[in-house]
């Protein structure tokens, strides 16, 4: 879930060493409770700590592998028949392009972003291996985008979030140097 302008709260809890400390954050529309659960050291992470993770993503892997191994030996030659052997359906996504951040239905596959924007139009793309799956790409279409760069709309936006940024992070910096303790939690 992405929630606007919650740089701060993980800003906070980067830089917090205090393990169970609670912190109140007012955010336009909400407030957000934030608390440290555990605090790592700098470093590299200990392998008991990662090693989960690292045996989900290489066993993910070798299945990726295999599946495409698999149906490349086949000779599939359309979605359809890709569709029929992985006991899957054909879909179609739209209004994908490079910067796509989030497709519905799917999440993030920057695999079918590099696809969208570079693959051959109407040229059936081998299995390739995403995040959350191995895909069989058809590009139908492919239409060039009609906005213009705008380099100073850019340049303001830059400038507002980093003047945000910069008033947020010295009002951190004098609640530390000050030494303020908030009690507000205590009170909501």
């Amino acid at each position: 879930m992405q929630i606007p302008g919650s740089r701060q709260v993980v800003t906070w809890a980067v830089n917090e060493k205090k393990m169970g400390t609670v912190r109140k954050f007012d955010i336009t529309n909400m407030r957000i409770i934030a608390r440290v659960d555990q605090v790592y050291p700098a470093g590299v992470a200990p392998l008991q700590e990662v090693a989960t993770s690292i045996r989900s993503r290489l066993s993910n892997d070798k299945k990726a592998e295999k599946i495409i191994s698999d149906l490349t030996a086949k000779n599939l030659t359309s979605l359809d028949a890709y569709a029929t052997e992985m006991q899957s359906n054909v879909d179609t996504v739209k209004f994908v392009n490079f910067t796509t951040r989030n497709i519905t239905g799917l999440g993030f596959e920057p695999t079918l972003n590099a696809f969208s924007a570079y693959a051959p139009l109407n040229t059936l793309i081998p299995p390739a291996k995403g995040n959350m799956g191995v895909y069989v790409v058809n590009v139908l279409s492919r239409t060039q985008g009609t906005e213009t760069y705008d380099a100073k709309a850019q340049k303001d936006l830059i400038q507002s979030n980093n003047a945000y940024m910069l008033q947020m992070q010295s009002l951190e910096t004098l609640k530390k140097k000050l030494k303020v303790e908030d009690n507000r939690y205590v009170f909501f």
